[in-house]
């Protein structure tokens, strides 16, 4: 299983990945942890580093040079 990370505002969550949306994701996903707010996921490089799947919204962080530097592994982003 791909390690995945929710990344984005804590009020967006329920808003764009409904109860059966997340229930799916977490069968197909290893989803270490709860959402994470985009400066608290930048203060846990270890987590970024581990990701390979990024699920986000609202609130996404930027994807710059400094983010992809610490989440070598990233794969995807939904």
């Amino acid at each position: 299983m791909k390690n995945a990370l929710y990344i984005l505002d804590p009020g967006a969550l329920d808003r764009i990945y409904g109860p059966a949306e997340r229930a799916d994701l977490a069968n197909r996903l290893n989803l270490p942890g709860p959402p994470l707010a985009a400066a608290d996921a930048l203060a846990q490089p270890r987590r970024l580093a581990e990701m390979e799947v990024l699920l986000t919204g609202w609130g996404a962080p930027r994807l710059d040079a400094r983010f992809l530097e610490l989440a070598p592994r990233l794969e995807a982003v939904f």
